[in-house]
């Protein structure tokens, strides 16, 4: 009997850790999911958006259909294009999957359903394109304590805001974002090769001798390519397609 009594008395303990636990472990995933939410109300209209206004667009989409005029932007946080609907309402755009290209005002945007929007940055027409994907990078997320005023930075390449939790029994947080931007050589219709050394001499395998002088020219006057640097790859890429 003292047995029986025995487990009993400690099982309900038991069952009661594993329960709030569970519901602990629930609640801060919930707090994950809503997190990018949150966060987005957090960031300022200039660093969140890749224009500082709502502009004319269309949408084009697989089957050589075009959307009526729409006021379009770009948030770099979730990496979607945004559109103001007739009720005022600002969504994502529908039908993700048969959407191709998107204009924004006079740029234009490559989509491919599991890589997201590019940036067309040169003549569309071109044989080889030069394209970007630009987003804000989650750097760190530095939990504060109850009383501890973050420290709020931004340079060129940075910035941090204060992150508050929905459940106001988690921390607030201090939350690091980099603005960044990868950029790419796009062949034919829809063929994407980050934009370096390599790309261009395998896209242009007959000219790897001029391109190699064209890199050691621009060394010799103290003004070397830089492969993360947009005006850097137009210009290269503009010699590049300008050889017979």
């Amino acid at each position: 009997m003292k047995t029986l009594v025995f487990f009993v008395l400690i099982f309900p303990n038991m069952a009661l850790s594993q329960t709030a636990g569970g519901i602990a472990n629930l609640e801060k995933a919930k707090e994950e999911d809503i997190f990018q939410t949150r966060l987005s109300v957090a960031i300022p209209w200039k660093e969140k958006y890749r224009y500082s206004e709502y502009r004319d667009g269309n949408v084009y989409y697989t089957l050589k259909k075009v959307s009526a005029p729409v006021k379009l932007n770009y948030n770099l946080l979730f990496r979607k294009i945004m559109v103001i609907n007739e009720m005022g309402d600002t969504l994502a755009i529908a039908n993700f999957d048969e959407v191709k290209y998107i204009r924004i005002d006079k740029d234009l945007y490559y989509h491919d359903v599991k890589r997201g929007y590019f940036e067309i940055l040169s003549n569309p027409n071109d044989s080889i394109r030069l394209a970007g994907q630009r987003k804000l990078k989650i750097l760190k997320r530095y939990v504060l304590g109850d009383a501890e005023k973050p420290q709020l930075t931004s340079t060129n390449k940075l910035f941090s805001v204060l992150y508050i939790p929905f459940n106001p029994t988690f921390n607030r947080e201090e939350v690091t974002l980099s603005r960044d931007v990868t950029f790419f050589l796009m062949e034919g219709k829809g063929d994407f090769y980050i934009a370096n050394k390599s790309t261009f001499v395998m896209l242009f395998p007959k000219h790897k001798k001029q391109i190699d002088g064209y890199l050691m020219q621009m060394t010799r006057q103290r003004t070397p390519i830089k492969f993360y640097r947009e005006e850097d790859l137009r210009n290269l890429l503009a010699f590049c397609l300008k050889q017979p």
